[in-house]
């Protein structure tokens, strides 16, 4: 008889390939926050706020078209439920910054600056806690199929 388990190159290339969405996405996310918080035209800002949303919409589609792993789509489904929640920032909190930080003729408020920093502890929550789970879900499946994981640049820091 002979095992049909997946190789390990098989499990390095499955994982590659869910981090190879997370990195496009979070160098997108960077890019958003960058210029988001500089001195760029609205049209900018909005240009590269769309980038992002884009962007998440499409992690999601990819990773909806993977294959479950060797029968388990655990590891999938941690990157699925992180791009959610990226897609769910966009959708709500990076909206809300996005529309603060373009007000445009005058300075924000106390109340304007105080809905920001609470959009911004938001979104640094919300990605914490996101990344967690993958890089946990991302553990699991290299100690199953020993892969080694090699340590990376760390996500956008929000």
């Amino acid at each position: 008889m002979v095992s049909c388990k997946p190789s390990v190159e098989d499990a390095r290339k499955y994982n590659d390939d869910l981090i190879a969405i997370e990195k496009k996405l979070s160098a997108t996310e960077t890019e958003y926050l960058n210029i988001a918080f500089s001195d760029s035209t609205k049209a900018q800002k909005t240009a590269v706020y769309e980038k992002v949303v884009k962007e998440a919409n499409d992690a999601l589609a990819t990773v909806d078209k993977m294959e479950a792993f060797d029968g388990s789509s655990e590891y999938k489904d941690a990157g699925k439920a992180y791009f959610t929640v990226i897609k769910g920032l966009c959708d709500v909190e990076y909206k809300q910054a996005l529309e603060l930080i373009t007000i445009e003729g005058r300075d924000l408020t106390e109340e304007e600056n105080a809905k920001l920093d609470a959009v911004a502890d938001a979104i640094d929550t919300k990605t914490a806690d996101a990344l967690k789970k993958i890089q946990d879900a991302q553990m699991v499946f290299a100690a199953k199929y020993k892969v080694t994981i090699e340590e990376t640049a760390p996500a956008a820091t929000h």
